[in-house]
């Protein structure tokens, strides 16, 4: 648990011993693969940080769709917002694979800001990017068309993975849809657009980036897909 505390951003700055009275109150708890950990409008009574596995946070719309908004990993906390702002949970978390992940109450740890304010800077720094990261999603899906989201989702791998010119797809094509709020069947005719004209080759759960330049235009809406010719 120290370990995952440590390389965790939001508790970079935490003294070894602000860390161990972190890990006081905490606690570890498996998931199954697809097992729900809170659902939307649940009371935010804790957050959470996952050790190891992975987790999805998604809306489902009224017609039953589901929107995928992001995907957590290891070292990664979420549920946070919730608990920092008082509010209800605002939408579902579930485990994508098995997973362990820490639970700290919201409770106790109030408790250890009370007696250490210092611990309270780096979270709330933490959460600042985190706002910034959602309000630019929530951008992504309502004003770029699914190229753009899909191009700019390829190179914002790149970048995370650090694989030159190459990205490995974590998830099925039916999940990374739902991420970029799209059906399958759409998802798989742009990047077949997107390999017709040369700009990326899909081998299997990999996608190479051949031509990262009219990548990097179609992500910023510089050039559109539909006048590239294939």
């Amino acid at each position: 648990m120290e370990k995952t505390f440590k390389n965790t951003l939001m508790f970079k700055s935490f003294t070894d011993e602000q860390i161990k009275e972190l890990i006081k109150i905490s606690s570890i708890k498996t998931y199954d693969n697809n097992q729900m950990i809170f659902f939307e409008n649940d009371p935010a009574c804790g957050f959470f940080l996952i050790k190891k596995g992975k987790v999805k946070i998604f809306k489902m719309s009224e017609d039953g769709k589901e929107q995928i908004l992001h995907i957590f990993g290891k070292g990664e906390p979420f549920g946070e917002a919730a608990v920092f702002s008082n509010t209800d949970f605002p939408a579902n978390a579930q485990a994508v694979v098995k997973s362990e992940i820490i639970y700290i109450p919201k409770t106790d740890l109030h408790e250890i800001f009370r007696k250490d304010p210092s611990t309270v800077m780096n979270i709330l720094a933490v959460l600042s990017l985190r706002l910034k990261e959602f309000t630019k999603l929530i951008e992504n899906l309502t004003l770029k068309e699914l190229p753009e989201r899909l191009a700019l989702y390829i190179l914002n791998q790149e970048k995370t993975q650090g694989k030159k010119n190459r990205i490995v797809l974590e998830f099925s094509k039916g999940q990374l849809a739902k991420i970029l709020g799209t059906t399958q069947e759409t998802l798989s005719r742009t990047l077949g657009r997107l390999s017709k004209a040369g700009i990326i080759l899909v081998d299997k759960r990999e996608i190479i980036i051949l031509n990262k330049n009219l990548l990097h235009n179609i992500s910023s809406g510089v050039e559109n897909l539909k006048n590239i010719d294939i």
